[in-house]
């Protein structure tokens, strides 16, 4: 009998709730798709990825200029000749603003030798 209740509420609720998550990812995907011609590119890496092994990946597609939130994320620089953001094995290629990532540059890139060792 409880079955049947939880049921039939989520027959009633349950398309609803399911279009307003869905109106929010696409909201969340149109505002995090980087604009073509941007300076600088999030790229989003597996989160079992390190430090060492994001930057690593990273590196052909521009000058690593800081990790996100976690270090799977890297915020590149990119430059005109390098890789395809895509071809780094990213999962998602972001614009670093929608990720809260416009907080103030270093005024230098990031260097291998000051990654943590794994």
């Amino acid at each position: 009998m409880i079955i049947t209740r939880w049921m039939a509420r989520f027959a009633a609720y349950g398309p609803a709730a399911g279009l307003a998550v869905g109106s929010l990812l696409a909201c969340l995907w149109v505002q995090a798709r980087p604009i073509p011609g941007s300076a600088e590119l999030a790229l989003v890496f597996p989160p079992w990825w390190g430090a060492r092994q994001a930057f690593l990946a990273a590196s052909p597609a521009g000058e690593v200029v800081r990790f996100g939130l976690l270090p799977s994320i890297v915020i590149i620089a990119v430059l005109p000749g390098g890789a395809a953001p895509g071809a780094t094995g990213a999962w998602a290629v972001l614009d670093p603003r929608a990720l809260g990532g416009c907080r103030p540059v270093p005024t230098s890139f990031v260097s291998s030798k000051e990654l943590p060792d794994e």
